[in-house]
């Protein structure tokens, strides 16, 4: 077999033109046929009408010089002496009513039997005239025998058959000639029309084999000018909307397939004897994982126990009992630590659709958020509260002296800007994980953003007595977001400031530079994190009950901020406690 797009070989091309003139020939010659079968027998049934019309005519023509003959001699007194004027084939008998012969041109009269029940003589008594064709009894050939009555008697009138008689009755040879000559004329009509008709119903034919196979060669398909061609042609632009048609259709299909393939959930169609028909890889990935056991036969999971609330909604949702709204059913399973969404939708066929989604992360995020929103509350409450309650007493203490009144103003202020970074932190985070496609990238010189944190914090870091190695090379510069970078930095040093103590020192350094990333070490020489906290430290408004908290003041988002900060440049960060003491984050970006 030939594949589609390669030219067909000699060998089938031969083949191809042998069967186009085979059935060319066989259309041709079954047409043929049956049109020259038919007027043929049209032919020979209007020669045999013609014939018996011709006989007829010829017959009565007979009759008619018989009568004339018959009429002489009933009028005649000697009928040998008028005999004798006839032809001499001519037989005459006269008879009387009785049937006895009084006169015979050929026997003797005394010697001949009754004629009464000769059938020309029973005709002429009855209706005055009568003949027949048969074999004499009493000469033993056969004549054409007309009988006229004249009352008392009746004359017959002979002649023998095998001579002028069948001669006169013969049909006229030149109309059986034209008959012949029209049918030729015909024939060669018949011959050019079923060629002109058969050309037609072979190249319908040959469209109908291209269809079949689904090879129609448009341009070079045509048909003849005909009634029978207009149709060929109203058949092929049909045919070839429908094939776009279909074309159209397959493609979409494959779309749809491949989308369904490539879906991250999981998608399985069943027909409505809850047979499978399709089943994306991922469907047979999360039913494997909430069954107990594994199976390949997704058709078996309508008895398990996980998919009885899917069979019982399809069952109760039949097209008998269907509503106008497409029935679609969802609940939630929750098997080994993961949380799955299973959605049924039942077709009009009452085939369904059964979708598998893992929701574990989507249900985190909820508590994860919930969580945050009940931290927001808190973290917002205190500054709030001691705002509102030192705004309180110095509008109900008229009397308070301006020291206090100071104080008051002092620590509210602190308060506010706690509540202005708290409300810039939050800002910040949810940026990052809500909206990171609003957030450009720029070349960022990573040295000058560590000095200029550090000349940022300068009071601060030398009220503490705290020194900032910058290790940093001149030219480390990567592709990010300057306000992000700017913030993972200045957290972790507001991190040292507010919780390492002291007289310590903070080190930055690049120790490593590979495959498209920069590796990056920053601590302090401070008080350090017990290692059983290292792992939440990231989390937001985490508290660590001893040496590091937020007594100090702070959003409780800092390192939350510096871990989202990160990973938005594609890298990662981890914290430990250094072995000559402080806390060490090691971390990295990427360079594009």
């Amino acid at each position: 077999m030939r594949r589609p797009g390669c030219p067909a070989s000699a060998e089938e091309t031969d083949e191809a033109e042998m069967n186009k003139k085979t059935r060319k020939r066989s259309y041709k010659r079954q047409l043929l046929t049956y049109f020259a079968a038919v007027f043929a027998l049209f032919a020979v049934l209007l020669i045999l009408f013609q014939f018996r019309s011709d006989k007829n005519s010829r017959k009565l023509m007979l009759q008619d010089r018989l009568s004339c003959y018959a009429d002489i001699i009933a009028q005649s007194d000697d009928y040998s002496a008028t005999v004798a004027l006839f032809p001499p084939e001519l037989r005459v008998t006269v008879i009387d009513k009785n049937g006895n012969v009084l006169f015979d041109s050929v026997e003797d009269k005394l010697a001949m039997d009754n004629h009464g029940a000769r059938p020309e003589i029973r005709q002429a008594m009855k209706s005055k005239t009568g003949d027949s064709i048969r074999k004499s009894d009493t000469v033993g050939i056969n004549y054409f025998y007309y009988a006229k009555s004249y009352g008392g008697y009746i004359v017959r009138m002979a002649l023998p058959f095998e001579y002028d008689v069948k001669k006169a009755l013969r049909p006229d040879s030149v109309f059986i000639l034209i008959v012949v000559l029209v049918f030729l004329v015909a024939l060669f009509f018949i011959i050019f029309l079923s060629d002109k008709f058969g050309e037609g119903v072979s190249r319908l034919h040959r469209f109908a084999e291209a269809a079949d196979r689904g090879k129609v060669d448009y341009e070079n398909m045509s048909f003849p000018d005909s009634e029978l061609g207009d149709i060929g042609k109203q058949m092929l632009r049909s045919y070839h909307r429908l094939e776009q048609s279909n074309q159209i259709i397959a493609l979409e299909k494959e779309r749809l397939l491949l989308h369904l393939h490539y879906y991250e959930g999981g998608i399985a169609i069943f027909s409505q004897e809850r047979k499978k028909v399709y089943a994306n890889p991922k469907f047979v990935q999360f039913v494997n994982l909430m069954l107990d056991r594994p199976t390949p036969d997704l058709d078996s999971l309508w008895d398990n126990e996980i998919f009885k609330p899917v069979a019982e909604f399809v069952s109760r949702n039949n097209r008998n009992s269907r509503v106008d709204n497409v029935p679609v059913f969802q609940y939630n399973v929750s098997k080994g630590g993961r949380v799955y969404t299973l959605q049924v939708l039942v077709y009009p066929d009452n085939g369904c659709e059964v979708s598998v989604n893992d929701v574990t992360n989507v249900e985190k995020n909820k508590v994860v958020k919930q969580q945050m929103t009940n931290n927001i509350a808190h973290e917002l409450r205190t500054p709030v509260s001691s705002i509102r309650g030192y705004l309180e007493t110095l509008t109900v203490c008229k009397d308070i002296s301006a020291e206090k009144r100071n104080m008051f103003l002092e620590r509210a202020y602190v308060q506010v800007m706690r509540l202005s970074d708290l409300i810039r932190d939050i800002g910040l985070i949810t940026k990052i994980e809500e909206a990171p496609e609003q957030l450009h990238k720029d070349k960022v010189n990573l040295k000058n953003v560590v000095d200029e944190v550090s000349d940022e914090l300068r009071d601060r870091l030398d009220e503490m007595g705290i020194l900032v190695e910058n290790a940093l090379e001149p030219d480390l510069t990567v592709n990010g977001n300057p306000s992000l970078l700017y913030a993972v930095f200045r957290n972790l040093m507001e991190n040292s400031l507010k919780y390492g103590g002291r007289e310590i020192k903070i080190h930055v350094e690049c120790y490593a530079k590979g495959d498209g990333y920069c590796h990056f070490s920053y601590y302090d020489t401070g008080k350090g994190v017990p290692d059983e906290h290292l792992p939440k430290i990231f989390e937001r408004f985490y508290r660590v009950s001893e040496g590091r908290t937020r007594d100090d003041g702070g959003s409780g988002l800092g390192l939350s901020i510096v871990r989202n900060a990160i990973a938005f440049h594609k890298g990662d960060i981890r914290a430990l406690n250094r072995k000559g003491g402080g806390l060490e984050f090691i971390f990295s970006l990427s360079e594009k």
